[in-house]
C-alpha cells in the first residue's frame, strides 16, 4: 500500500564473514536484517522471533508447526495505530493518495482501492470527507504548521484505514 514494497527476489543475507565469526551460547548471533521485500525473504533465527511476526501469529521457529491458530489481540491493534512503521506506510500511502488526484472525491476512492481492493460507498466517502474537514480543524485550532496539515490529515485518514477490520481481515 505504501508503494515501497521490494517485489524483486530475495537474496542472501549480508552474514558476516565466517572468520570474523565468535559466537558462543552467551553471544549468539541475532542480528536483523531490514528488508522491504515480501516476510518470506525474511531471515528467521531459532533462538528469537521476529517481532513483528510473533505479533501477528507467527510460527515459532525453534519447532515445527504444521498449523497454527489465528489470534486477535489488542497488541495488533496498537500496533496498526501507533507503531512507527504503521505510521510511516500511512504517511506513504497519503503522500500516493495526494499525487492520485486533485480532489477528495478521488483520493478517498485510490485510498479505497489500494487499502482494501474496492470503491468507497456514498456513506463511507462522506465519512471520510467529514473526518478530513473535522482532522484540519483540530490541526488548526493546535496551530499546526498551515502547509503540514493536510499531509497530517491524509496520513490519519491512512491510518484509520489501516486499522480498519476489513484491511486486517480477509474474507
Amino acid at each position: 500500500m505504501s508503494g515501497e514494497l521490494d517485489e524483486s527476489v530475495g537474496h542472501a543475507h549480508p552474514f558476516p564473514p565466517a572468520r570474523s565469526w565468535g559466537f558462543t551460547q552467551h553471544s549468539p548471533f541475532v542480528a536483523q536484517y531490514e528488508t522491504r521485500r515480501r516476510s518470506v525473504y525474511l531471515m528467521q533465527q531459532r533462538i528469537r522471533k521476529n517481532q513483528y511476526l510473533a505479533l501477528f501469529d507467527g510460527a515459532d521457529p525453534s519447532s515445527s508447526t504444521g498449523a497454527r491458530l489465528p489470534s486477535t489481540t489488542p497488541l495488533q491493534a496498537l500496533f496498526l495505530m501507533n507503531d512507527p512503521l504503521a505510521h510511516h506506510a500511512a504517511a506513504k500511502l497519503a503522500e500516493r493518495m495526494i499525487a492520485a488526484g486533485s480532489d477528495e472525491a478521488s483520493r478517498i476512492q485510490f485510498a479505497f482501492s489500494v487499502a482494501l481492493g474496492r470503491s468507497a460507498d456514498s456513506d463511507e466517502q462522506k465519512s471520510c470527507v467529514d473526518f478530513l474537514r473535522n482532522y484540519r480543524e483540530k490541526l488548526t485550532a493546535l496551530k499546526s504548521p498551515a502547509n503540514q496539515i493536510d499531509q497530517a490529515a491524509w496520513s490519519a485518514l491512512a491510518r484509520a484505514l489501516l486499522s480498519s477490520n476489513e484491511f486486517v481481515f480477509v474474507d
